[in-house]
Parts: C-alpha cells; structure tokens; sequence
C-alpha cells in the first residue's frame, strides 16, 4: 500500500493514490528519527552540562525547539497516543512492526545552511541524490529489521523562511510568487519533493508488503501562508521589528497573546 498525506495543521487522515480509503492500522507507538522538527528532548540530553538553543527561552519547557508541539506530537495525537518521549533516557522497548516510523523531515539543514552560504544553487542541487540515498538507505535498513510502516515527510517551501527572504531580498518582482515567496527556492523544494516521492515508489515496489508514506509537508505549509491570519499563534513570537522588510508576513498586524 502506498500513501500520499497531506498535513493541514493536525494530522489528518491519510489518502491512498488509488483505490479506496483504507483504515490505518493500529500503532502501539512511534518511532522518530530527524532534527528539530521530530526532537522532543534528546539534544538536551545528549550534550550535557552545555544548554543547546531548546533548553533556552522562548523554549526550554519540553527540551523541544518550539514553544508549543511539533509535528510528531500532532501525529501522536491524531493516533491517539502518547506524545513521543525522547530515546535517550526513556524505556527503548518499542517494538518496530507495531509501530509507526518517522524518518525526518531530513535533509532540510544540509539545504539551508548551504544556501545561506551562499554556495550556488547548482552545487545544492547536486546534495540531493546523496540526501535521498540516505534516506532510502535508512528505510530499507528499518524494514529489514522489521518495519512495516514509515512515514517520509518532504521539505517545506524554503522560499518562505524569512531567513532566506532576508537573506535573498531583491527588488525584483519577478523573483517572487504570488505569497510573497522566493520562486527559485521553492522551485528547490519541488524539485527535491518529486525525486524523493520517485525513490519512494521504488521502495514501495520492492516491498509491497511495506506501507511507505509521504508526508506532504509543501502543501501543508501553504495555508499558513495564504491564509495567515488564520494561524495567529504561528507568528507571535515574531516582533513587529521582525516583520519588517519579510515579504510574506510584513504587513501582518495580529497582536500577540
């Protein structure tokens, strides 16, 4: 069986290409591998007695890097489980066959920090075979110690962040989308999206008895962009002095709480 989800906020039921809907099964856990996205705790853990930027404000309260919940947490939710507790210094019996695996979003960092770098895009370009081998390494390596169900999110539209709109600011309109983005970035993210869904129909092939899942995190992100004042919370930690001169957001003016 081979999914396609979309994320909207909360998890929301998953959506095969063809076919009818299935149920998903029933999970005992879940299993995380990632970065800041899926990290509820382990860095704070793992680099003791130093204070990694989760520990700090606005932080600091779960070992998270987020003031609320992140992703995994809304999937744990929609599952009805448990929030995922962090590996180091947490019981390590799951079980990998009862559970529900995620493997990133990864590769996000390896992207932006070389952008930012101002390495040029036809060079990033060139990270991504090697990022999706990874993680095709790393899903086939889960199934043959048992997995059945892995959950593969994509990357976000990198030519929101304001990072990279302050980073790559021009007064060129054309260099923008209709949000306010950054085209050339986004078209990266796309790009990146359609290789990995490619390796990830291969995977499936090999392993029909597998439930390989792509995680739309693009679309997902889009209404937040669109729509903003219908995600106060998404922005209040971000100053009106922050706002200014970030094309997609400056014109926000949600106080906040």
């Amino acid at each position: 069986m081979n999914y396609h989800i979309y994320l909207q906020v909360a998890f929301l039921p998953s959506i095969p290409d063809t076919g009818p809907i299935r149920r998903w099964p029933s999970y005992k856990s879940i299993i995380s591998f990632g970065d800041s996205l899926a990290d509820t705790g382990n860095l704070v853990t793992l680099i003791q007695p130093k204070l990694p930027p989760s520990a700090l404000p606005p932080y600091g309260q779960t070992g998270r890097f987020s003031d609320g919940r992140l992703v995994i947490d809304f999937i744990a939710e929609n599952f009805g489980l448990p929030f995922v507790p962090p590996y180091f210094g947490a019981a390590r019996n799951e079980h990998l066959k009862s559970s529900l695996i995620l493997t990133g979003e990864i590769g996000g960092n390896d992207f932006n920090h070389a952008f930012i770098q101002g390495i040029r895009p036809d060079v990033v370009r060139r990270l991504v075979p090697d990022v999706i081998n990874v993680i095709s390494s790393a899903i086939l390596e889960l199934i043959k110690f048992g997995g059945v169900t892995v959950l593969v999110p994509g990357n976000f539209p990198i030519g929101c962040l304001p990072i990279h709109l302050t980073r790559f600011q021009t007064s060129n309109e054309q260099d923008y989308d209709s949000s306010g983005c950054l085209t050339w970035l986004n078209e990266f993210s796309e790009s990146y999206n359609g290789m990995l869904i490619e390796e990830l129909n291969r995977i499936q092939r090999l392993h029909p008895s597998a439930n390989i899942v792509y995680a739309d995190y693009y679309q997902a992100a889009i209404p937040f962009l669109r729509s903003p004042r219908q995600s106060e919370t998404a922005y209040c930690l971000i100053s009106k002095a922050d706002l200014d001169g970030l094309r997609t957001i400056r014109r926000l003016e949600i106080p906040c709480s």
